[in-house]
């Protein structure tokens, strides 16, 4: 009978000490899980973001090709202003509609 009052006792005292660290884990718990739901959304952005830069780059180099051969010629035939202008009508197209 001693055994189950110190047995009942202990676990009385303990439990107060108990919930603390059990709040503790379930905040640690709940933290983990928004920073990964947080990551994946990052890096969905990331990626994002990365496929716009590369277009825009893609995009900037052609313009860069006509213009130098502008340049070089010393005469901009109708051929490359139409490109550089459709190419830069094009970009902000794809940019409207993937925002």
């Amino acid at each position: 009978m001693e055994a189950i009052a110190v047995a009942l006792l202990a676990t009385a005292i303990s439990a107060p000490a108990v919930i603390p660290i059990l709040l503790v884990i379930i905040e640690i718990g709940s933290l983990i899980t928004v920073g990964s739901q947080l990551k994946k959304k990052l890096i969905t952005k990331v990626g994002k973001h990365e496929k716009i830069a590369v277009l825009a780059e893609d995009k900037l180099s052609a313009v860069n090709e006509c213009i130098s051969k502008a340049l070089n010629d010393k005469e901009i035939l109708e051929e490359e202003y139409s490109l550089v202008v459709s190419e830069l009508r094009h970009k902000f197209r794809e940019m409207k509609e993937k925002n």
